[in-house]
C-alpha cells in the first residue's frame, strides 16, 4: 500500500507505525527524568560527603607508637596533638613523619592509618653518641643529628657509657662538633673514653679526644672529619707502630706531631 505523509507535524511516518509524536515526546521525558535522576544523585553524594566531614568518625582518633623506649609516648603524644582531631583525609602522613623525625632520639618514623581514624606509628630510635654539660643543663648528641637537653620526657638509663663532651660553651658548638664527628671512622669513636674543648691562641676550635687506651688526639673540630680519615691517619697503625708516644696533634697541613708519653 502507498506510503502516506502527514503534512501537518513535517514528520514522516508509516500509517501502520506508531504514533511518533507520542514516542519523541516519551523519549523527551525519558532524557527529563534522567538528567533530574543524576542530578538528584549527585546532590546526594554531596551531601553524603558534607556530612561524613561533619561527622566525628571522619576525624583523627589516636595515635598508638611502638618501639619508643628512651622517648616517653607522652612526648610522642604531645608532638602529635595538633593533628589529632584534624580530618583524615587532609592528614598528610609525609608531613606527620618529616615532624617526629625532627624530634630528639627519633631516626625514622613509619605511619599507617585506617579510614576510621586511628593512626599506627612505629619509631625507629637513634643512638646517642656522647653527652655533655653546660651550665647546670645536660645535652644529648644523637647519631640523628639531634642536641637536645636532658629532661623529663626521656627516660636513658645512664649516661656514664657514651663519651663526654667537657667545656664546650654553647649548643651551636656542640652542633658544629657532631656533624663532624659522626663522619669519623668506628675505630676512633669507639675507642673514645672523652672529649675535652681544649683551644690554644692559634686554635680556638682545638678539641682533644681522650682515649680508652690512655692516648689523646688533638684537632679541629670542623676539620676532623677530613684529618681523622684512615687515609690520613690511621689510627691503630700509629698506636701499633709508636706505642711510647701518648700525643697526636694533627694540624692541617696533615702533620701529626707525637709526643711522648712522660
Amino acid at each position: 500500500m502507498a506510503k502516506k505523509a502527514n503534512k501537518a507535524s513535517g514528520v514522516k511516518f508509516n500509517e501502520y507505525d506508531k504514533d511518533q509524536r507520542k514516542v519523541l515526546l516519551k523519549n523527551k521525558k525519558r532524557k527529563r527524568l534522567k538528567k533530574r535522576v543524576k542530578i538528584v544523585l549527585v546532590v546526594v553524594i554531596i551531601a553524603l560527603v558534607i556530612a561524613f566531614f561533619v561527622n566525628p568518625i571522619s576525624k583523627i582518633k589516636s595515635f598508638t607508637f611502638y618501639g619508643n623506649h628512651q622517648i616517653k609516648t607522652s612526648a610522642l603524644e604531645q608532638a602529635s596533638a595538633p593533628y589529632k582531631k584534624s580530618y583524615f583525609f587532609a592528614f598528610s602522613k609525609k608531613q606527620y613523619q618529616e615532624e617526629l623525625k625532627s624530634m630528639p632520639l627519633v631516626n625514622k618514623a613509619r605511619v599507617s592509618a585506617n579510614v576510621f581514624g586511628y593512626v599506627s606509628v612505629d619509631i625507629q630510635e637513634a643512638s646517642i653518641v656522647a653527652y655533655g654539660t653546660i651550665g647546670k643543663r645536660t645535652y644529648i648528641l644523637d647519631d640523628a643529628k639531634h642536641v637536645f637537653a636532658l629532661n623529663d620526657d626521656y627516660h636513658i638509663a645512664s649516661l656514664q657509657k657514651y663519651p663526654k663532651l667537657q667545656k664546650f660553651k654553647s649548643v651551636e658548638m656542640m652542633q658544629a662538633f657532631l656533624k663532624e664527628y659522626l663522619k669519623l671512622p668506628d675505630i676512633i669513636r669507639s675507642s673514645v673514653s672523652d672529649i675535652l674543648y681544649d683551644p690554644i691562641k692559634t686554635e680556638d676550635k682545638q678539641v682533644r679526644f681522650i682515649m680508652d687506651n690512655g692516648k689523646a688526639i688533638v684537632v679541629r673540630y670542623d676539620e676532623m672529619a677530613d684529618e681523622l680519615s684512615v687515609k690520613k691517619f690511621n689510627y691503630q697503625a700509629y698506636v701499633a707502630a709508636y706505642s711510647d708516644y701518648c700525643t697526636f696533634t694533627i694540624r692541617n697541613d696533615r702533620v701529626v706531631y707525637m709526643t711522648k708519653c712522660k
